[in-house]
């Protein structure tokens, strides 16, 4: 019987060439970032004699990363077309998951088992486990350097600007500052700040209420609000009641929209028109 034989990183030898050179450079950027940790912390007590204590005689045993057959095509994709890019001198986004990123690593030999990483809510944790013996000291032959890095996202940037961990923050006006702020409390929103402007989060963005008011402007002020369950989301805002408590007008039942986005609506008491939208499945521009 024959059998199938799942694809691999490396079909072929001008693929081998290609994964060689993404792969060097994949590394050598996560070696960097992830040394730059190592040798900050490090460092200081390398050079106090403690070097028994941060090295060890036999490497770390790092976790171990196995892609499917699928996965592996998909990843094999993707460093070609980035390669490509790099022949004809265009950009490309790079965009590796962690499980993907360590497959690439260890089709290195010299990173295999090497270097490990792992990124969960913006921040990298690695793991390396380095020889030390091309070093040229004779205290460090059969040492061997092993660490575990965690860095947060603030700390460092490998895409330049902007980083992509910006944040917008639109400034929204308020004719009664109080009852503004009691508004976006009563609708769920974070409070992080309370002084002459209030600042207000929801999800990974957020606003600024201000202390300013002028009709024309903030009866053309919009804000979008996008959300997962917007059936969830409306029951919520009938639940409160919001033209008793705050004299607003009523706020309008989700419905389909031209522009293809299930919308409902509701007024602050200056205002301001909000649309709570269905986020869409496999839509950039709603995520």
């Amino acid at each position: 019987a024959m059998t199938e034989t799942p694809p691999t990183l490396s079909s072929g030898p001008a693929p081998k060439k290609r994964n060689w050179l993404l792969i060097g450079c994949l590394g050598a950027v996560v070696l960097f970032v992830l040394l730059i940790g190592l040798v900050v912390g490090g460092g200081w007590f390398f050079l106090k004699g403690k070097l028994a204590h941060y090295t060890a005689t036999a490497p770390l045993e790092l976790p171990k990363s196995a892609l499917s057959a699928g996965d592996q095509s998909r990843l094999q994709a993707k460093l070609d077309e980035i390669y490509s890019a790099f022949q004809q001198g265009r950009a490309v986004e790079l965009e590796l998951t962690p499980a993907e990123l360590n497959a690439a690593l260890a089709e290195s030999t010299e990173l295999k088992d090497r270097v490990w990483i792992d990124i969960q809510e913006g921040k990298l944790r690695g793991k390396v486990s380095l020889p030390l013996d091309g070093i040229g000291l004779d205290m460090l032959k059969g040492r061997w350097l092993n660490g575990d890095v965690r860095l947060q996202r603030e700390n460092f940037t490998l895409n330049g600007i902007p980083s992509r961990t910006e944040l917008v923050r639109p400034f929204v006006p308020a004719r009664d500052f109080e009852l503004s702020k009691r508004f976006y409390e009563a609708l769920g929103f974070e409070k992080v700040l309370d002084s002459e402007v209030a600042i207000f989060n929801a999800g990974s963005g957020g606003f600024i209420l201000q202390r300013y008011f002028q009709e024309e402007w903030a009866g053309n002020f919009m804000m979008q609000l996008m959300v997962d369950d917007l059936d969830a989301w409306w029951a919520h805002i009938q639940s409160l009641e919001l033209s008793k408590q705050f004299g607003v007008p009523l706020p309008k039942p989700p419905a389909m929209q031209p522009w293809g986005l299930r919308v409902a609506y509701l007024v602050d008491p200056s205002g301001v028109l909000w649309h709570v939208a269905q986020r869409r499945e496999n839509t950039k521009q709603d995520q």
